[in-house]
């Protein structure tokens, strides 16, 4: 055993994270740090909620605190506690939520970059991380689409669901409470919106349900895999999903 059982597992966050760029968040008496592979603490213990560390950047609220920032790899703040919420650095932009903004009664959110600029403004109800250049946002009226990092939207919001792009192709759902299927970098449907749930594409693949069947598919929507009936049900978890 490299590192002995010694964290806090009492409520939330878990008592011990997987490791990230070298460094793993771990809880002692309900206080929340960082420790290396050797499991010498290198961050000291303050804060009540974090993040993994992602290009460089944790995003982090200290105990006691309401407001998320960002340290370094050393725990040195890189920026300021001023978001209500924050997510990991992707392709060097952060979604945050700016309390108050927009319409100084809601919380939206946008993104930064690393220096804390916030070169998207706070202007959306929901914003997920940047992945093959471009986010998915969801507009104050509910609807999703997508934008660079210029803060145009690329495709236009249109869907009631839609997830990160991987390997150019990225899950919509068109309609409230339809199925999903996949589009490309323009907007267009490369795969018809057929399932329950779905998998982000790996190596041109991607592992999806249909009703009680799973199967996995090719980028063309062909199955190369079943579909077959799944005897045990995958649980609350959904799908297992490469990280």
């Amino acid at each position: 055993m490299v590192i002995s059982p010694r964290f806090d597992d009492r409520g939330f966050p878990p008592a011990a994270q997987p490791f990230s760029e070298g460094l793993a968040a771990v809880k002692f008496d309900r206080i929340t740090s960082y420790i290396d592979k050797t499991g010498h603490m290198v961050i000291a213990p303050g804060y009540g909620l974090i993040s993994d560390f992602s290009e460089g950047l944790a995003a982090v609220r200290p105990v006691g605190g309401q407001d998320w920032g960002f340290i370094d790899r050393t725990g040195k703040v890189a920026n300021p506690f001023q978001f209500h919420n924050a997510h990991a650095f992707h392709e060097g932009l952060a979604a945050v939520i700016v309390r108050g903004s927009v319409d100084k009664q809601f919380d939206n959110q946008g993104f930064i970059d690393r220096t804390g600029r916030l070169v998207v403004p706070a202007k959306f109800w929901w914003a997920q991380d940047s992945s093959d250049g471009l986010a998915a946002v969801t507009t104050l009226d509910k609807k999703v689409g997508y934008i660079d990092r210029d803060e145009g939207f690329v495709i236009a919001p249109q869907f009631a669901q839609g997830g990160k792009f991987s390997e150019g192709l990225a899950p919509v759902m068109p309609h409230a409470g339809g199925q999903i299927g996949f589009v490309d970098k323009t907007g267009k449907i490369i795969v018809t919106p057929q399932f329950t749930e779905v998998c982000p594409f790996v190596d041109g693949l991607s592992l999806v349900e249909v009703a009680t069947k799973i199967g996995v598919i090719d980028r063309s929507g062909r199955f190369v895999w079943g579909p077959m009936v799944e005897q045990n049900t995958w649980g609350e978890g959904g799908l297992p999903c490469p990280r």
